[in-house]
């Protein structure tokens, strides 16, 4: 309740549950009174300090929430959680979700005075953490997901809660594809059933989410001319299916174990060869730029090579192909397997390297994505595993861990890319959902973060001037995670 004190008058009145057991740090109000920030047991709320009208419903986590505190000035609100993570809330969005905070669960909060910072008390650890709420990384956010991205990276799949949309400038700005309303499109959990052209003119897609009758108990492959505004579909067995195209965009490839690989014309979508031979289940496909060769990643970890010329198995490598040469009559092939890197050529053989252990701190899973950019050499692993969700990025030819990112999100595959330049870098970071009191419905926002790739010159030169002349200790190196002149993790 809010009441006067003059003539103890009731303002008004919010009814909320909120967990007893944990009774600091309820609630701020604004200087001057227009704004009230507070938590109930799981949630947190700004709220219009004169009507008491809900303005933000943010959700904090899946456990209690202990205590929040609010920065009028800068219009941030940090909760913090019975598990110990932290959530940041700013400029009317979630900007940073579960965040673990570490050294057990703090009871005690301040700002700085220019809202940069808060420092942070657990009385149980007897440790005070300073949290930065600046970073000296510049990043961008945008309130997308990131679906999936052509071979090379040009152009990239984004999915707000409405629209599916193309962006051919890594996401700064998008255009909205409109889906045919005859399909029941429900966004598909994984890049392999989504597929846009180098040249960003076809978005295909898979699914089996068709409401007219002919399509009932069947995939559907459609296909959308993004220029020209028009569409195709097909109807295919059940089954589950890739899709990729050609690197030419000519050409629009769809395998399944039971099918084989079927290779379209994208232009009409008229079939023009098809490969019965090839029928091993498939995690995702690859193609080299010329088309000749194919490699199927597939489910038992194993790559297989095949000659489209020839309709031959040339040979399988234990691991994931990342990446495809085929120069002359030479096929270089890079990949990672288990806890190394490998290149393979077919004049050379097979060389491996070992990736830096510190990766191996989430597991595998089925639904993991690995990018490789040859323009930086530069390699992209995706967990998506059901406990612990990252994404490291590695020095492909050295197999040295140059950055390790956190995502909080657990209801959706993570998914990333890397610029074809290799100078930005895009990644799946935030899901909440808020109730809109005006349109009296709950919206869900996703958002994907843009970051620039720094080269080791341009970190070691930040570096410098973060520590100002400083000389950490090997203890703090070893904490910060910094490496031969680089910090890991960011």
């Amino acid at each position: 309740m809010k009441i006067s004190l003059e003539d103890k008058r009731e303002i008004f009145r919010l009814k909320n549950d909120i967990n007893l057991n944990y009774i600091s740090n309820l609630i701020y109000e604004s200087e001057n009174g227009d704004k009230i920030a507070f938590r109930s047991s799981t949630r947190m709320y700004i709220a219009d300090g004169n009507t008491g009208e809900i303005i933000d419903d943010i959700p904090m986590s899946k456990e209690a929430v202990l205590g929040i505190i609010y920065n009028e000035d800068t219009d941030t609100l940090i909760g913090f959680g019975s598990n110990g993570a932290y959530t940041v809330w700013k400029d009317k969005k979630i900007t940073e979700n579960h965040l673990g905070f570490g050294d057990g669960v703090p009871t005690e909060f301040l700002f700085s005075k220019d809202g940069s910072k808060v420092f942070a008390n657990s009385r149980t650890n007897q440790v005070i953490k300073m949290i930065d709420l600046q970073t000296d990384v510049p990043s961008v956010d945008i309130d997308q997901r990131i679906i999936a991205a052509s071979n090379d990276s040009s152009h990239i799949l984004l999915l707000d809660s409405e629209s599916l949309s193309v962006s051919d400038d890594n996401g700064k700005t998008s255009k909205n594809i409109a889906i045919n309303e005859n399909i029941e499109w429900i966004g598909g959990q994984s890049s392999f059933n989504n597929a846009i052209s180098n040249d960003g003119r076809y978005y295909a897609n898979v699914t089996s989410g068709y409401l007219t009758n002919e399509s009932e108990g069947k995939e559907v492959l459609a296909i959308y001319d993004l220029h020209n505004d028009n569409y195709m579909q097909l109807n295919l067995p059940k089954g589950i299916y890739n899709l990729r195209f050609s690197d030419d965009s000519k050409y629009l490839l769809i395998y399944d174990s039971k099918e084989g690989l079927i290779i379209f014309d994208a232009q009409d979508l008229k079939p023009v060869k098809t490969y019965k031979n090839i029928n091993t289940y498939a995690k995702d496909i690859k193609i080299s730029k010329n088309a000749n060769i194919l490699v199927i990643n597939n489910q038992r970890n194993v790559a297989e090579i095949y000659d489209l010329e020839t309709n031959e198995l040339k040979l399988n490598i234990p691991g994931e192909v990342v990446d495809i040469q085929n120069d002359g009559d030479e096929i270089i092939l890079k990949g990672i397997q288990n806890e190394a890197a490998f290149s393979w050529s077919s004049k050379e053989g097979l060389s491996t390297w070992e990736i830096d252990r510190d990766y191996q701190q989430t597991e595998i899973s089925i639904s993991d994505y690995n990018y490789y950019n040859a323009a930086t050499d530069t390699l992209m692993m995706i967990r998506n595993n059901t406990i612990d969700r990252k994404c490291y990025i590695i020095d492909f030819s050295t197999g040295k861990l140059k950055l390790v990112l956190d995502t909080p999100i657990e209801d959706y595959n993570v998914n990333g890319f890397i610029s074809p330049d290799g100078k930005i870098m895009g990644i799946d970071r935030g899901k909440y959902e808020k109730t809109d009191n005006i349109k009296d419905n709950i919206e869900t926002y996703m958002s994907t973060t843009l970051y620039p790739v720094l080269s080791e010159e341009e970190v070691s030169k930040k570096i410098e001037e973060m520590l100002a002349g400083r000389t950490l200790s090997p203890e703090e190196k070893k904490r910060a995670g910094y490496k031969s002149g680089i910090s890991k993790n960011i």
